[in-house]
């Protein structure tokens, strides 16, 4: 069994959503508010030892990083974030001080955005889960989706890439205001969030826009602290597939590069979206055996 054709097995099961519903298939589903705004909803789940550690975690970086990696979500569809509900599955003996810890870790990163808990539940469980589902909004002109990459489109990524394992998973600030900088300023024509990995979700950008192939500059991709002294092959083969970035990976015309070149943060330019190719290969066109995070 693999996630993502599990993924589109349960979507299958369901059928297509009404015209005007984006169901599954992108970072957040999008429902129609008014004529002028959507909303963005996205739900993700954290389970010890799958998703962290409490050995080498405190209970308010799990909290934090609960919360961090739906904002991520939002963010990856260019939108605000508003507010959130949170469900939690406790173990046995698991104390008082340290669910309030968690809830403490959650506020520390929802309150840059003012975002409040609305709701949820509580469980026991052998091992500690979270589950957020959070709403956002966003212009309904201004949802970047998947599905929009064009053959020629320049491939971009903000922040540096591997070396999650390290500790950047727990730490790490999702990138809102830098994607409500690009719908404004420079629209990408495809977002994503890193969490499985530049390959692996390059992948499904490619897919979502019908596309077969890109082509990545090796020397373009930004490799972060932890792993810019690693051999040059292994150091690749982590900024490509490690996960759990949490950086935007987004597609841009090529006539927009000068607008992205204004932007605040740090961006790098990596590739090219290839329609002749098929799959993802290297600039001098030696082909790209990787592939990203996956649960199954």
């Amino acid at each position: 069994m693999k996630e993502f054709h599990l993924i589109d097995q349960i979507k299958k099961t369901f059928g297509n959503c009404s015209k005007n519903i984006l169901g599954i298939g992108d970072d957040c589903a999008v429902l129609p508010k008014n004529k002028d705004e959507v909303i963005l909803i996205s739900s993700d789940m954290l389970v010890e030892n799958t998703h962290f550690l409490t050995s080498n975690m405190t209970y308010r970086d799990i909290g934090r990083k609960a919360a961090a990696v739906n904002l991520s979500d939002i963010a990856a569809m260019g939108g605000h974030p508003e507010v959130c509900l949170c469900s939690i599955g406790l173990p046995k003996n698991f104390s008082e001080k340290n669910v309030i810890d968690l809830y403490t870790g959650m506020k520390s990163i929802n309150s840059q955005w003012d975002v409040k808990i609305i709701g949820g539940d509580t469980v026991r469980s052998d091992l500690l889960t979270i589950n957020i589902t959070i709403l956002g909004t966003s212009n309904t002109k201004e949802v970047i989706l998947r599905s929009g990459a064009k053959d020629g489109d320049l491939i971009a990524v903000t922040g540096d890439l591997g070396g999650s394992l390290s500790g950047k998973h727990y730490s790490f600030i999702p990138r809102v205001e830098e994607a409500k900088w690009l719908v404004k300023n420079c629209p990408p024509t495809s977002m994503i969030d890193i969490s499985d990995g530049v390959a692996g979700d390059l992948y499904h950008i490619l897919k979502a826009s019908n596309i077969s192939g890109a082509s990545l500059d090796p020397e373009k991709i930004p490799f972060s602290k932890e792993i810019a002294s690693l051999p040059p092959s292994i150091a690749l083969k982590s900024a490509l597939t490690d996960g759990e970035d949490f950086e935007l990976l987004f597609t841009i015309s090529p006539f927009n590069r000068h607008l992205l070149e204004e932007a605040f943060f740090q961006f790098s330019i990596i590739g090219t979206i290839d329609a002749s190719k098929k799959g993802l290969f290297c600039s001098s066109g030696k082909s790209l055996n990787m592939k990203g995070f996956s649960h199954f």
